[in-house]
């Protein structure tokens, strides 16, 4: 099969968010110099990183250390069991190194440097480099490439890495691979475009086994993580009028069942199932007093607008943020009363 080259790659923009494709094809190409002419790296990413999060960082890391460069990993929370099977999982490392030993420091998935869990403020803007998918960014750094567009940060990482001519090998092309399937919810996501299916080619022909990697990520579940499922669906609620569906967590149902808070990960896409259901909100307790909720919908509601009054942020269908309540019911009236709002109102 015969793949366009990377000056033929198509990437979906409009009018009114993304940069023309001419300006995206030229930021890759800027980037990618850039990190030709770099020598050590620290590779950052969001707090409670997700597949696209790690998957992203592993493929790039390996892609650049076959330029010879040194790449550390980090992220301040880790990374989750269900992706640390990847090859390079375990590098991770979860303290900030010192940065004197970086020239330049990447942000993957994660545009603003407070989202790293790291901090970060006092370095200097021009020794990062923003790579980032997700809209309602403006990015920091003396490079920032931000397509909201793409399915996800995986698919920039993808084009970045074939700009410099490395040889994505069949380690790189399952972390990008994963990246772009934990992101599109296994391509089903409305963000799924042709041009994910055509990375998704490319990495596929050069040695992912998708059937391998859907049984790593859905095939292979703990007990404990199905036993706290039966918990949480326990506590499924409709709430205005059927127009948003509820679950929660508490920390008292992972001690019972022997679960860790990442086991729920993804619980939130069974309330979103639910006929009629425009918005399904999980609520997590972290800790006494803080709660993370993650929102996911099914019509055209902007999520990431909701979560990002609420302290948080995502994409227009996926976002999510961590509040403060002093009790799990407050923090619940606190994210329906933002959805209602964002709903224009509970239906009669």
């Amino acid at each position: 099969m015969t793949y366009p080259s990377n000056a033929d790659s198509v990437w979906k923009t409009s009018s009114t968010g993304p940069p023309p494709m001419k300006t995206i094809k030229k930021t890759i190409a800027e980037v990618a110099r850039e990190l030709e002419g770099a020598a050590n790296i620290l590779i950052l990413s969001h707090e409670n990183p997700d597949g696209d999060a790690i998957g992203s960082s592993i493929g790039l890391a390996l892609g650049l250390r076959e330029f010879g460069k040194n790449v550390v990993l980090a992220n301040s929370t880790g990374v989750p069991e269900r992706i640390s099977w990847l090859e390079g999982a375990k590098e991770f490392v979860t303290q900030l190194p010192p940065l004197r030993g970086f020239d330049t420091i990447l942000l993957l998935d994660c545009a603003e440097r407070e989202r790293t869990g790291f901090d970060l403020s006092g370095v200097p803007e021009e020794r990062f480099i923003s790579i980032d998918h997700h809209p309602n960014t403006v990015g920091v750094g003396r490079k920032v490439l931000i397509d909201t567009q793409a399915a996800a940060t995986g698919e920039l990482v993808l084009e970045i890495l074939l700009e410099m001519a490395v040889r994505v090998d069949a380690k790189i092309a399952t972390a990008l691979y994963v990246a772009l399937h934990t992101d599109t919810g296994g391509f089903n996501y409305s963000n799924t475009s042709r041009m994910t299916h055509m990375s998704a080619s490319i990495l596929i022909d050069r040695g992912v086994d998708p059937a391998a990697v859907h049984k790593h990520l859905f095939g292979n579940e703990r007990f404990e993580r199905v036993a706290l499922l039966g918990k949480v669906l326990s506590t499924l609620t409709m709430e205005l009028d059927g127009r948003v569906a509820t679950c929660v967590v508490t920390m008292e149902m992972l001690d019972e069942v022997g679960a860790s808070p990442e086991d729920s990960d993804d619980f939130v896409n069974y309330p979103r199932s639910i006929r009629g259901v425009e918005v399904a909100a999980l609520l997590k307790e972290r800790e006494e007093g803080v709660f993370r909720v993650s929102l996911r919908a099914n019509t055209g509601v902007n999520l990431s607008l909701v979560a990002k009054k609420l302290g948080g942020g995502g994409h227009k269908k996926a976002a999510g943020a961590t509040i403060t309540a002093t009790s799990l019911e407050e923090a619940k009236k606190i994210i329906l009363a933002s959805l209602e709002e964002a709903l224009g109102g509970a239906a009669s």
